[in-house]
């Protein structure tokens, strides 16, 4: 059973937020030898971390504004990311129509593609390119429309599964000694000998306590002096779409007519993602739940049709529908560059308010290396304890071969890497058992048990194995999935309906107004 009173009393930092910002500050903490602790109410990336096109930008759309450390910083973390998370992170090919505009012509494109990858310097990514009309057509498909000349091709990067690579930043500051904890909520905050006392209750059992930290960082939580700074933080809702049907094999991003982002004029992405297509992002006022009105789905459709004139929009084809919050600054425009500022009612608190999933952890580091100085530990990275990728992938296919397909192979691979190892056993003589006829297996569930920390079912089928980050799982499959970990956490029949409908609920974002 857990306790907030078996932590340490004492902790160098603790981070209240477990979404990819939080995640990567307590990574970057843990490895600078700092004894840290995270805390999040919910589960690791269940909020606004998870609302995103899954996209690692390489920070190219900088260059726009002749911002070029930007953009370098952002390039290399693009390329570190990848080198770390393999598996997690994959190449992905973005094309944009140009125009006979010559800021949005081929000729500035060929320019910018040329300038960015200058700056970017090596990288493991293919080159862009900017093609003819004929070619530009051909990739664009039911995009293209008569004023458009050519088209130009880049590449970013994609998470395969966005909610494990915060996972994996959490698990690899456990690994290298951080305390972190989900379902906890931080209840509230007192100063005590120079010092900050965090009282605790679990979000789970309803025990409580308390530890103290010599620092906090806020990095993510509303409250405890983020919101009573000069000019507390604006937010936007910020909406993307999951569509359960393939568009085109790269992103296509299209400008919609309008003045600004907020009244038409904004770019939308059009992004295959796992046999799937994710669309947006677009931006309505600020409401405390992450729900969508139905006039405003009307909108985003409607939307989809005039940037894809070619195609008929349906929402009985959407699947789930990802809402969060993004800060936006005085002019109501979104914010550019993540806020990191001391709380003005405790001293010893530092509030991070992110912007981009992308830079999250470069954010985290930089911070990180002013307060405590450089990493002292080895950087370890949970799932992906390889020397060479393809070699260990193309060894987990020999050995597995005729016990799983190759879809379910390449699957498992993408979700956990090197974990694959410790879920099945190294000879795998026979197909484990799968729950229904779904796509995971019984023992996926076990490990997310025992070893990630998940306690609900929406842990384990939204941010563990990911079979519900597409869409919502068949009523048979999640009875059998309840069932599972009614048995290993002694659930009764009330806490089985109420895990039931706490996922039914997840997936509810349309409101009627």
């Amino acid at each position: 059973m857990r306790d907030p009173l078996s932590l340490r009393n004492h902790y160098d930092v603790a981070v209240i937020g477990g979404g990819v910002h939080g995640a990567a500050v307590a990574w970057e903490a843990s490895l600078t030898g700092a004894k840290v602790c995270l805390f999040e109410q919910d589960d690791f990336g269940a909020g606004v971390s998870a609302n995103s096109l899954k996209i690692i930008h390489g920070g190219l759309r900088y260059l726009q504004h002749l911002d070029i450390k930007r953009t370098r910083a952002y390039a290399r973390e693009q390329e570190q990311l990848l080198s770390w998370f393999p598996h997690l992170i994959q190449p992905l090919p973005c094309v944009m129509p140009t125009y006979k505009d010559w800021r949005k012509g081929r000729w500035s494109m060929r320019a910018g593609i040329g300038l960015y990858e200058l700056l970017a310097g090596h990288r493991s990514l293919p080159s862009g390119k900017v093609f003819s009309r004929d070619k530009a057509q051909s990739f664009v498909g039911s995009v293209w429309r008569d004023e458009m000349t050519g088209g130009a091709l880049w590449f970013d990067a994609q998470a395969y599964n966005g909610e494990r690579l915060v996972l994996s930043y959490v698990l690899s500051a456990r690994a290298s000694g951080a305390d972190v904890v989900n379902h906890m909520r931080v209840d509230g905050i007192e100063a005590v000998n120079g010092a900050l006392r965090l009282e605790l209750s679990d979000q789970l059992n309803g025990s409580a306590g308390a530890i103290i930290a010599d620092h906090i960082v806020n990095a993510g939580a509303s409250g405890f002096g983020s919101d009573d700074e000069p000019g507390a933080q604006t937010y936007v809702r910020a909406v993307n779409l999951v569509l359960n049907r393939s568009f085109a094999n790269t992103a296509v991003g299209v400008q919609l007519p309008g003045d600004t982002q907020f009244a038409g004029g904004r770019l939308l992405f059009i992004t295959p993602w796992r046999g799937s297509t994710v669309v947006g992002t677009w931006y309505f006022p600020d409401r405390s739940e992450p729900v969508i009105t139905r006039g405003e789905l009307t909108a985003c459709l409607r939307d989809l049709s005039t940037a894809v004139p070619g195609e008929q929009w349906s929402e009985d084809e959407i699947s789930l529908i990802h809402v969060g919050r993004l800060p936006v600054n005085s002019d109501g425009q979104l914010l550019e560059n993540p806020r990191v500022f001391p709380s003005k009612v405790w001293p010893q608190m530092t509030n991070i308010i992110g912007v981009k999933y992308s830079n999250a952890r470069l954010v985290a580091q930089e911070y990180i290396a002013r307060k405590y100085g450089k990493p002292r530990r080895e950087r370890i990275v949970y799932g992906a304890e390889f020397a060479d990728p393809d070699r260990y992938r193309n060894d987990l296919r020999q050995r597995w071969r005729s016990a799983l397909d190759d879809e379910t192979l390449s699957h498992l691979y993408r979700n956990y890497g090197d974990i694959c190892d410790r879920i099945f056993p190294a000879d795998l003589p026979r197909a484990p058992m799968r729950i229904g006829g779904s796509s995971i297996f019984v023992e996926e569930i076990e490990h997310a048990c025992e070893h990630e920390l998940a306690y609900t079912l929406q842990d384990v089928l939204i941010r563990r194995t990911g079979l519900g980050e597409l869409m919502r799982p068949p009523e048979d499959i999640v009875s059998v999935c309840a069932r599972q970990l009614a048995k290993r956490y002694n659930w009764d029949e009330s806490r089985v309906q109420k895990e039931c409908d706490d996922l039914h609920q997840y997936y509810q974002r349309v409101v009627d107004k």
